[in-house]
């Protein structure tokens, strides 16, 4: 996937529909049928990127961000004006008829995936558990709702589990519509039982600061500069001026886990590029890339790429 990378200390703005998201090289947009679309994103930016979305369709988007941070203003036609902050691990739920929003993205590495559905397409999948749907929500499918929704939740671990899973096709550059289709209504059921279970998304905790921010990159950047030997949670929080709980409920903000779920994460993506290089036995790609022994690295490796390492080398 390309990087989107604007002129140095320029900030880039571009004005679009929703319908041209497929304009942006960092954007992959799968039409799985009419009225349910899936955008896959993954950039770095050495910038921060605005863009000005206008949306007059009256789509139910649900936005994931595992990695980086926005910030975006919306605007509706009656003039009302909402601000929101969604920092990475965080969800949102958006409803925006005759809205325009201007969202900007900090200089950081992005990942994050959205879903476009429209209500009553959502509602005949529900049948009738749209009626134990959050009230919120349930106006949207009725069709009863002319004002912008908008709900922030944060990503719980079996979200961004999926959502990983997602945004491993796209890394490969081998995308298959069933698979993410798939995926993407396990995403939505995932996060709609979440909702009836407890009527409302439950809200994340106050993000953390920049200053806070900056020590938990710095964190990562530790922990994955040495996948065989990381330094362990005590450790690490002290190299970066942290308390062990502060910077493991700073890594489930920005990145949708704890720390060593994210090393974990790493090695296992490590463990494919090793395998997709070749010239390497599967023990060998273990321990380089930070696990026991071979037989760690293929139930880990199996679990987390729904293949064994070996079937994995056959099928490149």
């Amino acid at each position: 996937m390309k990087a989107c990378r604007p002129p140095n200390g320029l900030t880039a703005n571009l004005d679009l529909a929703v319908d041209q998201f497929h304009c942006l090289p960092w954007v992959k947009e799968i039409h799985f049928r009419p009225g349910f679309t899936l955008f896959l994103q993954k950039m770095n930016l050495d910038n921060e990127l605005c863009l000005s979305v206008s949306r007059e369709k009256s789509s139910l988007h649900f936005g994931f961000l595992l990695e980086g941070s926005m910030q975006s203003s919306l605007r509706h036609c009656r003039g009302a004006l909402r601000e929101l902050d969604c920092p990475a691990g965080m969800a949102g739920i958006l409803y925006l008829p005759n809205t325009e929003m201007k969202a900007c993205y900090a200089p950081l590495p992005v990942r994050g995936v959205a879903l476009d559905i429209d209500p009553p397409l959502l509602r005949d999948m529900l049948a009738e558990d749209y009626r134990f749907m959050p009230v919120f929500l349930k106006r949207v499918l009725l069709g009863s709702c002319e004002q912008p929704v908008l709900q922030n939740l944060s990503l719980s671990p079996s979200l961004s589990s999926v959502l990983a899973q997602m945004l491993v096709p796209l890394e490969q550059n081998n995308l298959s519509n069933l698979f993410l289709e798939g995926k993407s209504l396990e995403l939505l059921g995932l996060l709609l039982n979440a909702l009836r279970d407890g009527g409302r998304p439950r809200f994340s905790r106050i993000s953390p600061d920049k200053a806070e921010r900056e020590k938990i990159h710095h964190a990562k950047e530790i922990l994955f500069s040495d996948l065989a030997n990381p330094p362990g949670l005590l450790e690490l929080a002290g190299r970066v001026g942290l308390s062990h709980t502060t910077l493991n409920r700073g890594f489930k903000s920005l990145f949708g886990m704890t720390a060593f779920a994210c090393l974990r994460e790493r090695r296992l993506q490590e463990a494919r590029e090793l395998l997709e290089q070749g010239g390497l036995t599967i023990a060998q790609v273990a321990l380089l890339s930070g696990f026991s022994d071979q037989s760690h690295l293929t139930r880990a490796f199996s679990a987390y790429f729904g293949l064994p390492p070996k079937k994995y080398i056959h099928s490149l």
